[in-house]
């Protein structure tokens, strides 16, 4: 493959954002590509940037997983505890821990429906 800009000279490698072969005199090594000089640098850095932080959220979100269901059962279990211990079991108040345990429950099975998408 030959450089975009000068069709006599090997190209080195591909810019990450318009795809055109470049040589070494036309390009500029970005921390994980290379990027046509002058052109196209702003935007592959910000690809850079994108591809850096989906990497942390998506490594993050498998850690923490079962947060959000543990706190929503949890918060559940709490407020059907307190209507037990009040002897309000079947008043709305008691109807608000079940909708909690119900809300964590399917939250788990969600999240763990698109972590596995990601997959």
């Amino acid at each position: 493959m030959k450089c975009y800009n000068h069709n006599k000279i090997d190209a080195i490698g591909l810019c990450k954002t318009c795809s055109k072969g470049i040589c070494i005199d036309c390009s500029e090594e970005i921390e994980f590509s290379l990027a046509c000089k002058g052109k196209c640098i702003e935007r592959a850095e910000m690809i850079d940037n994108m591809i850096s932080n989906n990497s942390v959220t998506y490594s993050s979100h498998k850690k923490n997983k079962l947060f959000m269901p543990a706190f929503f059962c949890g918060m559940g279990a709490v407020i059907l505890f307190a209507a037990y211990m009040n002897d309000r079991l079947f008043d709305p108040f008691s109807l608000m821990g079940v909708l909690f345990i119900i809300f964590g429950i399917i939250t788990l099975i969600t999240t763990n429906k698109w972590v596995k998408k990601l997959k």
